[in-house]
């Protein structure tokens, strides 16, 4: 009578194993399809290599990244620093790294430095 009991016992435990088994099998297939979806996801930018976070998102571009976009040319008021287009300081239209070569309107370009009209520094003359 007692092993009657134990192996009623067993079964139930083996069939309560076998659907919490499923059960988590099946949990794992549906994150990994989600994975795969977000890693295989198209970006909504030809010119984008990898958008994980969202297809309009773009982490690695084909030639130029900026503000998570992708460009052919980096847009005014940007320079190219490797694959990046990276901002001008204030009111700078056209720069390199070091220096501003065209300046917003009312401002003008002096030591590597953007000063408004108004601040003109002494002892120069516009």
């Amino acid at each position: 009578m007692k092993s009657s009991k134990l192996l009623k016992i067993l079964c139930l435990i083996f069939i309560f194993t076998c659907i919490l088994t499923k059960k988590i099998e099946k949990k794992i297939q549906t994150r990994q399809k989600e994975a795969s979806k977000i890693i295989n996801q198209k970006c909504y930018d030809k010119n984008c290599i990898s958008c994980p976070s969202s297809p309009d998102v773009c982490d690695e571009c084909k030639n130029l990244i900026y503000e998570k976009k992708c460009y052919n040319k980096c847009p005014e008021g940007t320079f190219i620093y490797g694959n990046t287009c990276n901002t001008c300081s204030k009111n700078c239209l056209k720069c390199d790294n070091t220096q501003c070569f065209s300046c917003a309107k009312g401002f003008f370009e002096h030591l590597l430095q953007v000063f408004p009209y108004i601040n003109v520094p002494s002892g120069h003359l516009l």
